[in-house]
């Protein structure tokens, strides 16, 4: 008898977020796991081709509009799921974006010594 295959947890989902240089093919494997966790149809990311630099700088509303045309997402839950993957796009940059300041200010510091 098959084991039952679980749906990916939030942790995963955050954990494997697309990174900027993510490809279409990355990125719609990512949303198909997103709307696997949401719950949703999969497949219906079919039609999904943005690169990880889209998604990342992609305002709420350009995600909502690609839900609803890319994914055939009705416009209620469209409006969930731009506003949740937009806070997890968020969050998986933070720790980076942090990084890089923090980089910038040692050659900062590096450089006004000499």
């Amino acid at each position: 008898m098959a084991q039952k295959h679980s749906p990916p947890t939030r942790q995963e989902v955050v954990a494997t977020c697309p990174g900027l240089r993510s490809s279409p093919t990355e990125v719609r494997e990512w949303l198909e796991h997103y709307l696997e966790y949401r719950g949703l149809n999969p497949a219906s990311s079919a039609k999904f081709v943005w690169r990880g630099i889209e998604l990342h700088r992609a305002p709420h509303a350009n995600l909502l509009d690609a839900f609803k045309q890319h994914c055939g997402i009705l416009y209620c839950e469209a409006e969930v799921l731009a506003q949740d993957v937009h806070n997890i796009v968020e969050v998986s940059v933070a720790p980076n974006t942090l990084f890089i300041g923090h980089q910038i200010g040692l050659h900062r510091n590096i450089l006004s010594i000499q």
